[in-house]
């Protein structure tokens, strides 16, 4: 199961955060012909069949998408679109409902635009950084914050950022860089008609094991039912932001096979090779980073297993 979030090039000057873009368009398309020549590419209803005792077909292979960004409706499904091939893509609801972009694009937009040389933050803790020498220290600790503090008020955070930042944020200006970044739901629907298949990332992309079970109820069936009423179908899959093993977590299971999921997806890095033990709600991708060498990329394909060990 190969894990995406964007399809696009990194421009001079982006303020963005450049780490979700995982190939280029021509890498993209690359790699869709060699999937095509070698597996058999599956989708949603193949995977719950196989739970249900439908064999797979030889070489299965899945191709997914997180998050809800616009590259996918734009670039990412034409090119799936010629080799003819589907792919999976879970959308956070709250942010194609609601207009806001991803707090990673919101710290990376921060940090990129301020001029003050000193960050000085009292929430959640007290932090201070030489920007000057210690911007990526700063931005991989608040990112480290936000994935691991149980209960953090993320908003809460991400206002006195801006503050202590010197730069301007308000509703408006989110507004207009969601929509230079995100989906809106007509390409969601889009992506449906396209012959793909759209599935769950949650609300508002809360870690999962930080929040209180009402939290996590919310998230789970909040999303599920969204994208039911506006695509008009049933969701049974999901992927886990941030996508750690719920192997160790027995109560956020739980919770998601109770919200009617049939499958969820990690990013726990491997394969799921000995299809006997596979877990349906703890399925594991194949994380690729961005700009191997092609070959590398058919190597890998070919060979998962020198680099990943089977569950």
């Amino acid at each position: 199961i190969l894990p995406d979030h964007r399809v696009g090039e990194v421009p001079q000057g982006y303020l963005f955060d450049p780490d979700v873009i995982d190939v280029t368009p021509t890498e993209f398309d690359g790699h869709l012909q060699t999937i095509k020549r070698y597996f058999s590419v599956i989708g949603i209803e193949e995977l719950i069949a196989h739970f249900d005792g439908t064999p797979l077909p030889p070489n299965p292979l899945m191709i997914t998408f997180d998050d809800g960004y616009a590259d996918n409706y734009e670039t990412a499904l034409p090119i799936l679109r010629k080799h003819s091939l589907k792919a999976t893509f879970f959308i956070a609801t709250d942010f194609i409902e609601d207009r806001r972009i991803f707090w990673w694009d919101r710290i990376s937009y921060l940090f990129n635009k301020t001029q003050v040389r000193t960050l000085k933050l009292a929430f959640p803790a007290q932090l201070e950084f030489d920007l000057e020498h210690q911007k990526d220290q700063a931005g991989k600790t608040l990112v480290t914050l936000i994935k691991e503090q149980y209960g953090l008020d993320t908003e809460r955070l991400l206002v006195e950022l801006a503050q202590a930042l010197d730069v301007s944020w308000d509703r408006k200006l989110e507004e207009t860089l969601a929509d230079q970044l995100l989906m809106t739901w007509q390409q969601v629907r889009g992506l449906q008609e396209g012959g793909m298949d759209v599935e769950s990332h949650t609300r508002s992309h809360r870690v999962l094991y930080n929040l209180s079970a009402a939290e996590l109820k919310e998230e789970l069936i909040g999303a599920k039912t969204k994208l039911e009423a506006v695509l008009e179908k049933e969701i049974r899959a999901i992927t886990y932001p941030v996508g750690r093993s719920m192997a160790a977590l027995p109560t956020i299971y739980e919770a998601v096979r109770k919200a009617g999921y049939a499958l969820g997806f990690t990013n726990a890095s491997g394969l799921n090779a000995d299809r006997s033990k596979m877990d349906p709600y703890d399925l594991r991708r194949l994380a690729m980073d961005p700009g191997l060498p092609d070959y590398f990329v058919r190597s890998m394909l070919a060979l998962p297993q020198l680099a990943y060990s089977s569950q």
